[in-house]
């Protein structure tokens, strides 16, 4: 029989005076911790329709994420 296994996201937002900002998620599972960084650059911050994020595992493995970030009136 399978167990549910719990994840716990944890994210924090670090704001560069260039206005650029850095997402890092943390994933917490039981003892093991699982890294993810996504650097991000938004000028300025959230008035784009989408920023290109670029997210790295603690494999090196990369990937390209699209964001769609809601427009506001």
């Amino acid at each position: 029989m399978k167990k549910n296994v719990h994840i716990k996201l944890q994210m924090n937002w670090t704001v560069n005076p260039d206005g650029s900002a850095i997402l890092s998620p943390k994933f917490l599972r039981g003892n093991a911790i699982t890294f993810l960084e996504v650097d991000t650059v938004i000028h300025p911050a959230w008035t784009k329709d989408f920023t290109q994020s670029k997210l790295r595992s603690t494999r090196k493995d990369n990937f390209n994420i699209k964001f769609d970030l809601p427009k506001i009136d």
